[in-house]
């Protein structure tokens, strides 16, 4: 389960449009993402596929949550993937989950 404030905060990026959500959509647009969330119970293949993309690119990622609580958070169907287009939600939603400011 994903903590209230963090849903409150997923939910105000997506109406601000700074969300992108969805597998194929996230791989299409990786390079306009800061922040990269994935579900806990997404596949291996998108994991793998995902933690490459950050590392190469040197973006963050983070695993919270099951994909119906994601796609809750949004107000959508189940999502595995959401991707965060905006560094200041970004940097927020990473405070929020790991407890310490992203450098």
């Amino acid at each position: 389960m994903i903590n209230a404030e963090i849903i409150s905060l997923l939910g105000l990026a997506q109406k601000a449009g700074k969300v992108i959500s969805g597998d194929n959509t996230c791989r299409a647009k990786f390079k306009s993402l800061k922040l990269v969330i994935l579900s806990e119970d997404c596949s291996d293949k998108t994991k793998k596929f995902f933690q490459y993309k950050c590392i190469k690119e040197q973006k963050p990622i983070l695993t919270i949550g099951k994909r119906n609580d994601l796609g809750m958070a949004l107000g959508k169907s189940p999502r595995t993937v959401l991707g965060i287009t905006d560094s200041n939600f970004a940097r927020q939603i990473i405070k929020l989950i790991t407890g310490e400011e992203e450098g």
